[in-house]
């Protein structure tokens, strides 16, 4: 499968370290976030005292020369016009360093309606974030990600959102928009989804109750909690989006509920953690062996580093990235009657010294076993007729390739 949503995280996890040292210097400014962007920033000594709801004024130790008065920077967060002129969008922290991220609901004489998606990705200081009642909508991944963020409230009279357990939610759709380490899901059912990148980086995150309310959990919800111990599925639950458990690698168990309908793709990758899964009687999917499997299609979802893939016949296919980056598997029992190997199936299992490709085997996708790095011998049966792109790339260990006479497609030839 592609990996661009994986790397766009790495990205933003990484410029959040790297924008830290860059916003704690206040008053310092870059000419390119200026651009295209209505200036916040005032002359020295030119405060205009109608703005003193959205302006935090700082007396410096210099004082103006031949004045005898201190001279004030303003504090203030970054703003852009919008297109009809009407109202403003928050679309950056400015200069702003307090430690409580307060937005106004005025600026300039005009309504700030808006904040921008990931105006504040890059600020991860704010332990606190107060939201005005003027605000309409909030942009993807608005606030910061891996932040010691504790604490989340929404003035009374802001229709579109509200907070409660420091949880902000959209209030027509009940979804969870955003949550933090200090979170408690409310159980009052106003919150029936958790939404995409709610709980994105919540590192100090250790368990995880989800009401009896929620039917869906959105993609990349929890990605790299990774003090993430425990989850409790409600037995209302629906849907499970791509990437939305992803790298929670302190999650030692699964137990799925019954009403479960729709797994995405590396829902659960990087849980290296993970020794046993378990589903409830559901119409959909069963775990045999710690392994989640689709039942009608016979494809075998997710794995883990105890899986024993059944060999009754339950199994045809082993899906896309079902056990991808399973850094502690060592050895994997393909059954007799497995047809397929989807795309990056084995990607990352860097300890994979032993697989026996079955005689029925048809098909083995790109980037398979992308570097199994253990891995020494590879023997093709007669049967397989598609070799994915890269299928053996990276696997540095292996030195004895052969395949079946009968095989016609392939061949094994020794190079010198």
């Amino acid at each position: 499968m592609k990996k661009e949503r994986l790397y766009v995280c790495i990205a933003l996890l990484l410029a959040v370290c790297c924008a830290f040292s860059a916003c704690t210097v206040p008053g310092e400014t870059d000419a390119s976030m200026d651009e295209g962007r209505e200036s916040t920033k005032t002359e020295e000594g030119t405060a205009d005292e109608s703005e003193e709801d959205v302006v935090v004024e700082k007396e410096t130790t210099s004082p103006e020369e031949g004045s005898g008065e201190p001279t004030v920077e303003k504090i203030e967060l970054s703003y852009r016009l919008s297109d009809d002129k009407s109202y403003y969008i928050v679309d950056g922290p400015g200069n702003y360093m307090e430690d409580e991220l307060i937005i106004p609901s005025v600026y300039a004489g005009l309504p700030v309606k808006e904040v921008e998606a990931y105006a504040f990705s890059f600020c991860p200081y704010f332990t606190g974030i107060t939201i005005p009642s003027s605000i309409e909508r909030i942009g993807e991944l608005a606030f910061s990600i891996g932040s010691p963020l504790e604490r989340i409230s929404v003035e009374e009279g802001n229709d579109v959102y509200k907070a409660v357990g420091n949880c902000l939610i959209e209030i027509k759709s009940k979804t969870l928009l955003f949550g933090c380490n200090g979170s408690v899901i409310p159980t009052d059912g106003s919150v029936t989804k958790i939404g995409a990148d709610a709980f994105f980086g919540c590192t100090e995150l250790t368990e995880l109750v989800l009401p009896e309310t929620v039917t869906d959990i959105g993609s990349c919800a929890f990605l790299g909690c990774d003090s993430l111990e425990s989850v409790v599925f409600p037995s209302t639950l629906v849907s499970i989006g791509e990437e939305a458990f992803q790298g929670c690698n302190r999650l030692t168990s699964l137990t799925l509920p019954a009403s479960l309908a729709s797994i995405g793709v590396d829902a659960f990758m990087g849980c290296t953690g993970l020794e046993r899964i378990t589903v409830e009687n559901n119409a959909v999917y069963m775990a045999v062996g710690n392994c989640l499997i689709e039942t009608e299609s016979k494809t075998l979802v997710f794995g883990c580093k105890t899986s024993l893939i059944p060999d009754d016949g339950s199994v045809l296919h082993i899906g896309d990235g079902a056990f991808e980056n399973c850094e502690d598997l060592t050895c994997i029992t393909l059954p007799k009657d497995l047809r397929s190997i989807g795309t990056e199936a084995f990607w990352g299992c860097m300890e994979l010294n032993d697989v026996v490709l079955p005689a029925h085997l048809e098909s083995i996708g790109e980037s398979a076993f992308f570097d199994c790095v253990s891995l020494e011998a590879l023997s093709l049966p007669a049967s397989v007729k598609t070799v994915g792109t890269d299928a053996f790339y990276g696997c540095s260990s292996l030195s004895s390739i052969a395949v079946a006479e009968e095989n016609p497609v392939y061949m094994a030839r020794k190079t010198v």
